[in-house]
């Protein structure tokens, strides 16, 4: 049960990142890795946003767009390699 709870918790904080139109981007750095992190929210008519997500780590990238709440957009993307980076780009 802790650890659903500690989820909730990081997934309300980071899906703030996902709430506000626009474009955000983010270098990664750290000891011999490099990449990019960005995505970009519009909102709906229904007050669901769309978020066009990109990654890109040592060589390895991802694209994926994700409709929902910015809570269910946070929670989709927290499941892929990118959540170290999220957590830290968004704190």
């Amino acid at each position: 049960m802790g650890d659903f709870v500690g989820l909730s918790s990081e997934i309300e904080d980071v899906a703030r990142g996902f709430d506000r139109p626009g474009q955000y981007s983010y270098e990664i750095a750290g000891r011999e890795r490099s990449g990019s992190m960005g995505w970009d929210v519009s909102e709906r008519s229904d007050g669901d946003v769309v978020v066009g997500f990109r990654y890109e780590l040592d060589g390895q990238a991802f694209d994926r767009t994700v409709i929902g709440s910015s809570r269910e957009v946070c929670s989709e993307l927290l499941a892929t390699p990118a959540r170290a980076y999220l957590r830290g780009g968004l704190y």
